[in-house]
C-alpha cells in the first residue's frame, strides 16, 4: 500500500497567522505561548506594537522643528548675518559653526522626509494592498486544498491538478508581493539607518553649539548694556543738580516766574529750577542727549536681542527634539525589521507548500484526522488577523500615523478641517502642510512664517489649500489660493464660504462621462480657482488619454495680460475614491498620477 503524502495546510494557514502577528507585533497567548514553551523561550507580552502614532508625529514635528532653518548656507546668511550679532560675544567662527550644523540638519531632515517619512506612507498603502491579496487569496487557497485533499478526487484527474495549479499560482502572488512589501522595508530601513546616524551626529553638534551660544549670549549681557546707559544717564542728572544748586546760591532770593524751566527726566521726575545759567542748560541738553541715546539704544538693542534670542530658543528647541529622536529611530527600525520578518516568513511559508504541491504523489492527506474543520479554523484566523493587517495600514495611510488597532478611533463627523492638497510655488506641499497647520476648528495661515521650500526665491508665490471641514460625505469642498507674502494672515472657518473673502470659494468640480474612475474637485491656475466648464473637459480628455498637461494660459483660458508674471497650475482630483493632485509652473508639462 502505497504511502501518503502529508500536505500540511493547517501548518501553512497557522504559519500565515504567525505572520500577521510577527507582522503586528501583537502576541497571540493562545497559540504563541504553547509553542514557546516547547522550545523553552519566554513569551513575549500581548500587545507590543512599538511605531504608534505619537512617536511617528514626533519624527515628523522634528523634521517640521528643522525646515524653520533656512536650507543652504547663503540662504542661513541672508537671514541671520554675523552683523546681528554685534550685541554679543560670537566668534566668526562660531557663527560659520551654526550655519555649518543647521543647514545640515536641515538637509538630512529633507531627504529622510523624502525617503523615510514619505516613504512609509507609500508603504503603508503597499501593505494594505497587500493585507487585502491575502485576505482574499487565503480564502481561495483553502477551497483549491481542499480539493486537493479530497480523498474522491484522484490526483491525477483534470480537477486535481486544475486545484494545484491555481493553488500554485495564488502561492507564487503571495510569494511575490511579499517579496516587494520586503524590499520597500529594507529600502526605508538603510534610509532609517543613515538618518539615524546622521542624527546621532547632529545631536552632539547642537549641544556643542548650544555651549557656544549661552557663552556668547548671556543674561548679563542685557543687564551690562543697560547699567552702561543708566549710569551715563546718573552722570548726567547730577551735573544738572550740581547746576541748579550753584545757580540757586547765586541767585538766593531771587524768584521770576518767566525764569522757571520744568524738566522731564527719563523717570518722569520734574525738576524746577531757579534762573538757568548756560552751565544749567548745556547740562540739561547732556540729559536730554543721553536720555535720547539710551532710548534709541534700547530700542535697537531690543529688536536686536529678540530676534537673537528667538533663533537661540528655536535652536533650543530643536535640541530638546533631537535629544529623544535616536530612540524613536529604534523603534521605527524594529517595526520595520518585525515586518521585513513577517514578510521573510510568508515567502517561505509559501514556498514551502509549493515545493510540496510539486512533489506529491499518490494520495494525498492532511496532517490530522478531521482536518477539514481544523483547516476552516485555521484559515479563518489567518483571515482575521491579515484584515487586523489591512486595518493598521489603511488607518496610517489615511493619516500618516501608525497606531494599534485596538486604540483606533471609531469614525466620527467631525467639524474640525480635512486638508485633501496643498501646493506652493508649483509643489505638492500636502504632507508637511498636515504638519504645519494645526488640527484645530479652523485653519490658520500665517504666510510669513511658512517653513516650506522656497526653490522660486525670486517670485512671490501662491498658495493653495483643498479642504473641507468635517469628514461627512455631504463636507462641502472648498478652495483657498493666496498670495504668499510676509505679513498675509488668513483664519479659514466653517461659516459661510462667501463671508470667508475673495481667496475662498467653493470647489468646482465639474463631472464629465469621459472616463470611469475619475473626478477633478479643483483646478488652480496663478492666484485664482478655475471654474471654466470646457479647461475641466479638457482636462478629462487629456486624463482619458494620458496626455501631459501643458501648463499656459491657453490651456486654462486665463488671458489677463500679466505676461511678465510666472503662474503655477495644480489639479486636484481623485481616482476611484483616492485623493490625487500634480502641479507645475507656466510652460511646463506635468503627468497625470493615477
Amino acid at each position: 500500500m502505497a504511502t501518503a503524502d502529508i500536505l500540511a495546510p493547517q501548518a501553512t494557514l497557522d504559519a500565515f497567522e504567525q505572520q500577521a502577528s510577527t507582522f503586528l507585533r501583537q502576541a497571540q497567548p493562545s497559540a504563541k505561548i504553547a509553542y514557546k514553551e516547547k522550545i523553552n523561550v519566554t513569551p513575549e507580552a500581548g500587545n507590543v506594537f512599538s511605531l504608534d502614532d505619537k512617536l511617528f508625529a514626533k519624527l515628523q514635528l522634528y523634521i517640521a522643528a528643522a525646515f524653520i532653518f533656512p536650507e543652504t548656507p547663503e540662504q542661513f546668511r541672508n537671514k541671520y548675518p554675523f552683523g546681528g550679532f554685534s550685541l554679543t560675544k560670537l566668534q566668526l567662527q562660531d557663527y560659520e559653526l551654526m550655519v555649518q550644523v543647521l543647514t545640515s540638519i536641515h538637509q538630512h531632515c529633507a531627504t529622510f522626509q523624502t525617503h523615510g517619512i514619505n516613504s512609509m506612507i507609500e508603504l503603508s498603502h503597499s501593505i494594505a494592498n497587500f493585507a487585502d491579496e491575502v485576505v482574499a487569496l487565503v480564502n481561495e487557497l483553502k477551497n483549491q486544498l481542499e480539493i486537493i485533499c479530497d480523498s474522491r478526487v484522484y490526483l491525477s484527474s483534470d480537477k486535481s491538478k486544475q486545484a494545484r495549479k491555481e493553488a500554485r499560482d495564488i502561492l507564487l502572488m503571495l510569494k511575490g508581493s511579499s517579496e516587494t512589501v520586503h524590499q520597500k522595508c529594507a529600502a526605508i530601513l538603510d534610509a532609517t539607518s543613515v538618518f539615524k546616524t546622521q542624527t546621532a551626529q547632529d545631536a552632539i553638534a547642537v549641544k556643542d553649539l548650544l555651549t557656544k551660544l549661552d557663552a556668547a549670549m548671556p543674561t548679563s549681557m542685557v543687564d551690562e548694556e543697560v547699567s552702561k546707559q543708566m549710569k551715563d544717564i546718573r552722570e548726567s542728572l547730577l551735573l544738572l543738580i550740581r547746576q541748579q544748586e550753584e545757580s540757586a546760591t547765586r541767585f538766593e532770593g531771587i524768584v521770576r516766574s518767566r525764569g522757571w524751566m520744568v524738566v522731564l527726566d527719563w523717570v518722569g521726575a520734574m525738576w524746577f529750577t531757579s534762573p538757568y545759567t548756560n552751565e544749567t542748560k548745556q547740562a540739561f541738553d547732556e540729559l536730554r542727549k543721553r536720555t535720547d541715546d539710551y532710548n534709541r539704544k534700547v530700542a535697537e538693542g531690543n529688536r536686536q536681542r529678540l530676534k537673537l534670542f528667538e533663533s537661540a530658543d528655536r535652536i533650543r528647541g530643536l535640541w530638546h527634539t533631537v535629544h529623544d529622536v535616536v530612540s524613536y529611530i529604534d523603534d521605527a527600525q524594529l517595526c520595520l525589521a518585525n515586518m521585513m520578518d513577517g514578510m521573510a516568513q510568508m515567502k517561505t511559508s509559501a514556498e514551502t507548500l509549493i515545493t510540496n504541491l510539486e512533489n506529491i504523489e499518490g494520495r494525498v492527506m492532511p496532517e490530522a484526522h478531521a482536518s477539514g474543520v481544523v483547516v476552516k479554523l485555521s484559515m479563518d484566523r489567518a483571515v482575521k488577523a491579515w484584515n487586523m493587517v489591512l486595518q493598521v495600514a489603511r488607518e496610517f495611510a489615511k493619516h500618516g500615523l501608525i497606531v494599534p488597532v485596538d486604540d483606533m478611533p471609531l469614525p466620527q463627523d467631525d467639524k474640525g478641517p480635512k486638508l485633501f492638497a496643498a501646493h506652493y510655488g508649483g509643489q505638492d506641499v500636502t504632507v508637511l502642510a498636515k504638519l504645519i497647520f494645526p488640527a484645530t476648528n479652523s485653519l490658520f495661515i500665517d504666510a510669513g512664517n511658512l517653513p516650506l521650500c522656497n526653490s522660486w526665491s525670486s517670485t512671490d508665490k501662491s498658495l493653495s489649500l483643498v479642504y473641507a471641514f468635517g469628514n461627512s460625505v455631504a463636507a462641502q469642498i472648498r478652495v483657498f489660493v493666496g498670495q504668499a507674502q510676509k505679513g498675509r494672515v488668513w483664519t479659514l472657518t466653517p461659516g459661510d464660504v462667501d463671508k470667508e473673502g475673495p481667496e475662498v470659494t467653493v470647489a468646482a468640480a465639474h463631472e464629465s462621462k469621459m472616463i470611469s474612475g475619475i473626478k477633478i474637485y479643483a483646478v488652480i491656475y496663478g492666484l485664482k480657482q478655475v471654474t471654466d466648464y470646457d479647461v475641466y473637459q479638457r482636462l478629462y480628455e487629456a486624463a482619458a488619454k494620458n496626455q501631459r498637461v501643458p501648463i499656459s494660459d491657453d490651456f486654462f483660458n486665463d488671458h489677463d495680460g500679466s505676461l511678465a508674471t510666472g503662474k503655477c497650475a495644480a489639479i486636484v482630483y481623485t481616482v476611484n475614491g483616492q485623493w490625487k493632485s500634480i502641479s507645475g509652473r507656466q510652460y511646463a508639462n506635468v503627468d497625470w498620477s493615477f
